[in-house]
């Protein structure tokens, strides 16, 4: 018997939160300096060119949440569990 959730069982333990959208906005400031701070540690290029990618995501998405074209976003917290974020 596998104990391990499968992907669709695994939507139903993802922690869900219903924040305001300045909320959201710096709930991903603070993702985006974690992301940061873990490239400044990083040796490897590719490393470092993962989290670049992953900074500009995240850039991207305050801009739509700004701008009112996100009410709903999933993102990963730095121990790898994923959030739903629900913008009121």
């Amino acid at each position: 018997m596998n104990r391990w959730p499968t992907p669709a069982r695994a939507q139903e333990y993802m922690q869900q939160f219903f924040i305001s959208r300045d909320g959201a906005v710096w709930r991903l400031f603070g993702r985006k300096r974690q992301l940061m701070d873990e490239a400044a540690l990083m040796e490897s290029v590719e490393s470092t060119a993962s989290r670049a990618a992953a900074i500009e995501d995240v850039d991207r998405l305050v801009l739509d949440i700004r701008a009112g074209r996100i009410e709903v976003f999933v993102l990963a917290d730095s121990t790898g569990e994923l959030l739903r974020i629900y913008i009121l």
